[in-house]
Parts: structure tokens; C-alpha cells; sequence
């Protein structure tokens, strides 16, 4: 297995330092990151269903309800978008890392 590197911005850091957002987040955020920078790097469009599965915590996947509570911090935080239809939810990163950050 190849090792993988993520850079994280310090808005998210220092929210989680300030008690807005809790280092779960941090996960959900770097699985949304590896993600959308898969799909081309504008957006994500995947249940929050889907991103349970996907997000492997000690070898089983993270539940629903902690998924759900992140992407609503990091919403509420002002680092992510999402937009909702009927099929699947449209995931928009706000926050990236600029040159200041690195």
C-alpha cells in the first residue's frame, strides 16, 4: 500500500482548536478531499449513506449518525456546501489550501 499525503487547511485546524469543529471532522474532510479531487475537483455527489461505507475507521466503516453531524459542522463552519435533490447530496469544498497554508 503507497503511502498518501493530505494537506489539511489552518481554518479547519484552528476550528478545531476553538471547539467549532471536532477531529472526526478532520477525517470527513480529508475523505471528501481525496474524493473530490478524484472526481475532477469541483464536487462530490454521493449520499451521506455512501460516505459511511466509504469512510474506514479500525477496519469497519463509520456510522451514518457521525457522518451526518460532521458534514453539518463543517457546514455550519462555513468549509463546505451541500446542496440536496432526491438521488444524492451535492458536496462542495469552500475551504481549500491556499499558498499561505503550505
Amino acid at each position: 500500500m503507497g503511502l498518501r499525503f493530505v494537506q489539511i487547511p489552518d481554518k479547519i485546524i484552528l476550528d478545531v482548536e476553538t471547539g467549532n469543529l471536532i477531529p472526526n471532522d478532520i477525517l470527513t474532510y480529508s475523505y471528501l478531499l481525496r474524493e473530490t479531487s478524484k472526481a475532477g475537483g469541483l464536487f462530490l455527489l454521493k449520499t451521506e449513506s455512501e460516505m459511511a461505507k466509504d469512510i474506514i475507521i479500525n477496519g469497519k466503516p463509520c456510522s451514518l449518525s457521525k457522518v451526518t453531524k460532521s458534514l453539518k459542522r463543517l457546514k455550519d463552519s462555513g468549509h463546505i456546501e451541500r446542496q440536496y435533490s432526491s438521488r444524492c447530496s451535492k458536496t462542495i469544498l469552500k475551504t481549500k489550501v491556499s499558498k499561505h497554508d503550505s
